[in-house]
């Protein structure tokens, strides 16, 4: 058996099946494999999901040694649901616990570090608490958990003081921004906490290896003009991403520059987008939606002249770093986004990465300087590398299991 002192269970809430696991999850654990570590990972996944692609995703981290462990994600039941799929994430875990010595429990989020306590606790082995954010936060803010109802009052009390006793317990903490980790030291957290945001794989997010012909193909599927300036948005949409303020400045965008055109690549139904435009008086025939996989994503982004995102902001964002951001700076793309979203005010401004916007403010300036600013994708592309690429995100996690196994 491989020395333990490499052995890590990694333990998340999010399933490798999905889009969010398959770029914030596998590329960083393939990165500790090739590194020498011995990595299983358990994740929760939804049925269909797991029966479409699971074995795809086991080939991916077969290649690297890593074993897989699905248990099932359900939904069904809201609470009850979640506490059954936690018990399955449980169980599953110490049994592996009881038939192998592992030196690390790497835990994604709140819900999966409140196993790795109990399991830590049970073991005696050190626990990572990877935060990824104030969750419970994120849940009230974003009306998930409506205040207004006694249940989800007593489950937002609930898990605050979890994440409380998670930060004094844990032999270290994760955070996705500076700006979280002063909130957690202003908050008196003892033990030691690093930044490390969502970062993107610069080796497939590469913009040299997607072909001319191939963007103006696809542009010519979309209808989209060779000369357009395309305007892009990628993931999900919803309670956190605000679909109706962005069609507004595309809307005001389109005024000032005709030949320009908003594409958004999401799952999410396109009704939904026709609505938001139809609101904001935005053109329909400058709209153009299509879903795209991992895979396809570098080559719908490479039609891009910057990407737009803007998001709820609050208490909670304060700790978000947005996948989006990563993925765009890695491809040369600018970004437009509004303030008060974790580091990317201080990313953006220092680095000269794009535009960082009031909401519901006058856009007028911004507009003319994303329209007329030369972009120097190179040098973004380059800068990006340093401080979001996937290397530095590996390297941190290194030194993050180095100093765990050694104390």
């Amino acid at each position: 058996m491989t020395d333990n002192t490499l052995n890590v269970l990694y333990l998340t809430y999010d399933g490798l099946t999905d889009p969010l696991g398959q770029s914030q999850i596998i590329p960083y654990m393939q990165g500790m494999a090739s590194l020498g570590y011995s990595i299983t990972i358990i994740s929760c996944e939804k049925t269909d999901r797991l029966e479409k692609d699971g074995s795809v995703i086991q080939s991916l981290l077969q290649q690297f040694g890593i074993q897989w462990q699905p248990v099932l994600y359900s939904n069904v039941i809201p609470v009850v649901s979640q506490l059954t799929t936690l018990h399955r994430l449980y169980k599953a875990a110490k049994k592996l616990l009881q038939q192998k010595n592992y030196s690390i429990i790497h835990c994604r989020s709140t819900l999966p570090a409140m196993v790795g306590y109990r399991l830590k606790k049970q073991f005696s082995i050190p626990l990572i608490f990877d935060m990824r954010g104030f969750w419970a936060e994120e849940r009230v803010e974003g009306n998930i958990w409506p205040q207004n109802k006694i249940l989800y009052r007593s489950i937002y009390k609930y898990i605050l003081k979890q994440e409380k006793m998670l930060l004094a317990e844990s032999d270290h903490i994760i955070s996705l921004t500076n700006a979280g980790k002063q909130i957690m030291l202003n908050q008196q957290v003892k033990k030691p906490i690093s930044v490390i945001p969502c970062c993107a794989d610069f080796q497939h997010f590469n913009p040299e290896t997607i072909s001319a012909n191939a963007s103006l193909e696809l542009r010519r599927k979309l209808s989209i003009p060779d000369d357009a300036f395309v305007l892009i948005y990628t993931g999900s949409i919803g309670t956190w991403y605000l679909l109706d303020e962005m069609m507004q400045f595309f809307k005001e965008f389109v005024s000032a520059h005709e030949n320009s055109f908003f594409l958004l690549i999401t799952r999410e139904k396109h009704e939904l987008i026709n609505t938001a435009a139809q609101k904001a008086k935005a053109p329909l025939s400058k709209i153009k939606m299509a879903s795209a996989g991992r895979n396809e994503m570098p080559l719908y982004l490479s039609l891009a002249n910057a990407s737009i995102y803007f998001i709820k902001p609050g208490f909670s964002k304060q700790a978000s770093s947005p996948v989006k951001q990563g993925e765009a700076l890695s491809m040369g793309i600018p970004v437009i986004t509004n303030s008060g979203i974790g580091d990317s005010d201080d990313i953006i401004f220092t680095n000269n990465f794009g535009w960082v916007l009031q909401l519901n403010s006058d856009y007028g300036k911004a507009i003319q300087e994303i329209k007329s600013t030369p972009t120097d994708r190179g040098e973004i592309r380059r800068k990006s590398h340093e401080i979001l690429s996937l290397d530095s995100g590996i390297e941190k996690y290194l030194k993050v299991y180095k100093s765990v196994t050694s104390q």
